[in-house]
């Protein structure tokens, strides 16, 4: 996982490669510790080759404990991606900031 600062309030990660039950638990804990530092957390999700279940449970457990601390949470994606299919066959995509690459930084 890779941090890297954008304007002062906004804070960006982006993740990479698979997002599992081998590692979900762990990334979440991550992005909570780093939300306590931003008042916008931006996860790159551009680069995620393979979501499953536990991941996308992660996300929203990431979703509830940021909107309970008042930072907001945007998920990019790209809009022809495997991962943005998955968001909107669950309808994750009617709870969650999903952006895209050209509407990022708004």
């Amino acid at each position: 996982m890779r941090c890297r600062w954008i304007p002062a309030e906004v804070t960006r990660i982006e993740i990479s490669g698979e997002l599992d039950m081998s590692n979900a638990e762990q990334i979440v804990t991550q992005l909570v510790r780093v939300s306590a530092e931003t008042a916008h957390l931006v996860v790159d999700l551009r680069s995620v080759y393979f979501l499953d279940s536990s991941a996308m449970a992660g996300l929203t457990r990431l979703r509830r404990t940021l909107d309970a601390d008042g930072t907001r949470l945007s998920i990019v994606l790209e809009p022809e991606g495997i991962v943005h299919r998955v968001i909107v066959l669950s309808r994750m995509d009617q709870m969650l900031d999903v952006r895209f690459p050209d509407v990022v930084e708004q």
